[in-house]
């Protein structure tokens, strides 16, 4: 999702490049309740405010979550970073 606001990409090993865009297998609204911390493209710790947001599951084991007043701020965070934070109550899926 180019032009959204920081990306934080993280290839799967094992899934071979593609020339085409991946597209969302699943989209959720969701909902941050503790801020979340993630690891830039640039090394920096950048945080998920608390908020609404969307939760796409990509291909592979990692999720896109964007957020902001017109989704303007995105990520890939791998799939067990947001299960444990939907575990611990700091994400709820709204549906």
């Amino acid at each position: 999702m180019a032009g959204r606001g920081e990306h934080a990409h993280m290839p799967d090993p094992h899934t071979p490049p593609s020339t085409t865009p991946a597209q969302p297998l699943t989209m959720h609204s969701a909902r941050i309740t503790a801020a979340m911390r993630y690891r830039g493209d640039d090394g920096r710790h950048r945080t998920i405010p608390k908020g609404p947001c969307l939760i796409e599951k990509m291909e592979g084991p990692v999720v896109e979550v964007i957020w902001g007043a017109k989704g303007q701020n995105c990520t890939m965070l791998p799939l067990n970073d947001v299960e444990g934070a939907a575990a611990r109550g700091d994400l709820v899926l709204l549906d």
